[in-house]
């Protein structure tokens, strides 16, 4: 997965509004400040499982909160499903914030964290309580390196399970009306010597982006 060339998406950003325009520059400042903000919560899923997680180039894009929940599914690939912990965050720089496993690869965690030769004896229950503190733990550390780096400070809301199937139209919801432009940041993650993927991805608010985009310019000034 770290052998992944970022995208150069400057274009398609400045299509989609003058809110959600960024130069390269600025690009490659957010896509390093998110990239530590994903290593974060990778060390904190590494200490859980106790294996070595590794990341994909983290990927940022526009997309309309219509298309969001085809994103996922698209970047899983899981064709039988996926559950997800959603978390709010906010400060100056808000949005929200899902943890999406496949259905497939839910109890393969919970036998890694318990130590578990096979699923016999986890219940659905304790594998939902399991994905809800993964959930809480990886997100606040990724947002909370975030917002560190962009000398914010970040609260959050309780995290909440959405269990397979999940509900497309809830999800719009939660986004607001379905021709929002939305900034998606996100990343693949895989664990080491099993087949077993997920996906981290956030949604910032527009006021957050206005605030990203100041903070990534002000960044770029400082080094030149």
């Amino acid at each position: 997965m770290n052998g992944a060339t970022p995208d150069r998406q400057g274009a398609a950003l400045v299509r989609a509004g003058s809110a959600f325009s960024f130069s390269d520059l600025e690009l490659d400042a957010l896509r390093e400040m998110m990239n530590i903000g994903f290593g974060q919560a990778a060390a904190g899923l590494s200490e859980i499982l106790d294996r070595k997680v590794k990341l994909s180039v983290p990927r940022i894009e526009v997309m309309r909160a219509e298309r969001f929940f085809d994103f996922i599914a698209g970047q899983i690939g899981s064709p039988i499903g996926f559950s997800l912990v959603e978390q709010g965050f906010y400060g100056r720089f808000d949005g929200t914030a899902f943890l999406v496993v496949p259905d497939s690869e839910a109890l393969l965690l919970a036998r890694l964290v318990k130590g578990r030769a096979s699923g016999t004896g986890i219940s659905g229950e304790a594998v939902r309580d399991l994905l809800l503190e993964m959930g809480r733990i990886v997100i606040c550390a990724c947002i909370g390196k975030i917002a560190a780096q962009l000398e914010d400070r970040a609260s959050f809301l309780a995290p909440s399970f959405l269990g397979s199937p999940v509900d497309a139209g809830g999800i719009l919801r939660r986004l607001g009306s379905a021709d929002r432009a939305a900034l998606v940041f996100s990343t693949l993650f895989g664990v080491e010597d099993t087949d077993m993927k997920g996906f981290m991805v956030f949604v910032a608010s527009e006021r957050a982006l206005v605030f990203a985009r100041e903070a990534a310019a002000a960044l770029i000034r400082s080094l030149e």
